[in-house]
């Protein structure tokens, strides 16, 4: 797929975010619950708005906060993205959004990473076709943290195509060249089989 695939019959990417705010970021949205099951967000001008149904469904919480240059929802719209704030569970944000070139995610994965903090992502899909029905899922969740972050930097650096070498990439991660060799191998095992898996779906 090349990185405007999205692009040539109609389609898009979604794309699953799960993400952990860091202790000093606020927002109304994880500030007193750690559980939620649905959310909606309400931002004019400075002030923002969240009405949350916790987990426990004990009913709608009105929250309120302010709005900054860090908030989640400011650093999607930098992108040209809409977030859809799915859930919290455990204190991490469950978050959609669709993008129309690959190239987006990557930016728009580093930009969240330097306002809030841990930024995974868990799934991307290719929706296409007048029903946005989606095509092929890719789930991240079936790797390890140390296989996800090995891939994540390979990528980033260029390493399969005509970027970082062998030894940089793991002198990088402060790893031997052999175990970097074990968590790129076994990622992109547990990749492929996913793949293949959905697309046989």
């Amino acid at each position: 797929m090349s990185s405007n695939a999205g692009d040539a019959d109609g389609g898009c990417l979604r794309v699953d975010l799960d993400v952990e705010p860091g202790s000093a970021w606020e927002c109304p949205i994880v500030d007193d619950h750690d559980d939620v099951r649905e959310v909606t967000v309400n931002a004019v001008g400075d002030d923002c708005r969240v009405d949350l149904t916790p987990a426990d469904e004990s009913g709608v919480v009105t929250a309120t906060g302010s709005v900054d240059e860090d908030c989640l929802c400011h650093v999607f719209q930098r992108h040209d993205c809409v977030p859809r704030i799915r859930g919290v569970d455990a204190g991490t944000m469950r978050v959609t959004t669709y993008v129309d070139d690959r190239s987006v995610v990557r930016d728009l994965v580093s930009a969240l990473r330097d306002a809030v903090g841990r930024v995974a992502l868990a799934r991307l899909a290719v929706v296409e076709g007048p029903g946005a029905t989606e095509r092929a899922t890719v789930d991240l969740s079936a790797l390890t943290d140390a296989q996800r972050e090995a891939l994540d930097l390979a990528i980033r650096r260029g390493y399969f195509g005509d970027g970082a070498d062998h030894a940089a990439l793991a002198a990088e991660l402060d790893i031997s060249e052999s175990a970097l060799s074990q968590r790129l191998r076994a990622g992109q095992a547990r990749l492929v089989a996913e793949v293949f898996d959905a697309t046989a779906d």
